[in-house]
C-alpha cells in the first residue's frame, strides 16, 4: 500500500498462484488512483511484489 500522508494512492495484491502451478507466484490486482499514474508508483508497488515473491521462492510469475 502506498499512502501520501492522508490517503491510500496505490496498492498491490500478490501470492501464490490461483492455477496451483509449482514455482508460479500471481499479481491478482495493482491498483493507482489517476491523479498519481505518473509518478511511477506502478512500477513500485510492482517491483515490491516481484521482489516479495521471489523471496517467497517463486521462480515465475502470472499477471
Amino acid at each position: 500500500m502506498i499512502n501520501n500522508g492522508e490517503t491510500d494512492t496505490g496498492c498491490v495484491c500478490f501470492g501464490k498462484s490461483r492455477d496451483g502451478e509449482a514455482g508460479y507466484g500471481e499479481i491478482i490486482s495493482l491498483y493507482v488512483l489517476p491523479a498519481y499514474w505518473s509518478t511511477r508508483q506502478g512500477y513500485e508497488l510492482m517491483n515490491f511484489a516481484l521482489n516479495r515473491l521471489k523471496k517467497q521462492n517463486f521462480d515465475y510469475c502470472h499477471l
